[in-house]
């Protein structure tokens, strides 16, 4: 059975793959012509490789997983979540908010 941390960073996990797939079908629909000048799609691109370098940091994290203390992997989980800037997606908001709880008990 997963303890509450495991679960807490799964959900965080999968909350950052989905925001990222969410973000790219975004882009891959985006209304055509595109003039060059397009700051929404500007917006939506740079928000879209956030999203994918996020994915790729909490990825890179899960390898180290293995080589670190439970107390280390504790404080990188800690450092990771705090290095995430505010987001307006509810549900990746309450993935951080539920790890960082876990982590402060």
């Amino acid at each position: 059975m997963e303890d509450r941390l495991s679960i807490a960073w799964s959900a965080l996990c999968r909350q950052l793959e989905v925001r990222s797939f969410e973000l790219l079908e975004e882009v891959r629909t985006y209304p055509t012509p595109i003039a060059r000048c397009d700051i929404q799609l500007t917006g939506l691109l740079e928000q879209r490789d956030r999203a994918f370098g996020r994915l790729r940091l909490a990825q890179d994290l899960q390898r180290q997983q293995s080589s670190l203390t439970r107390a280390a992997w504790q404080a990188r989980l800690r450092d990771f979540v705090r290095s995430l800037e505010a987001t307006d997606d509810a549900a990746l908001a309450a993935a951080c908010e539920f790890l960082i709880d876990t982590l402060e008990q």
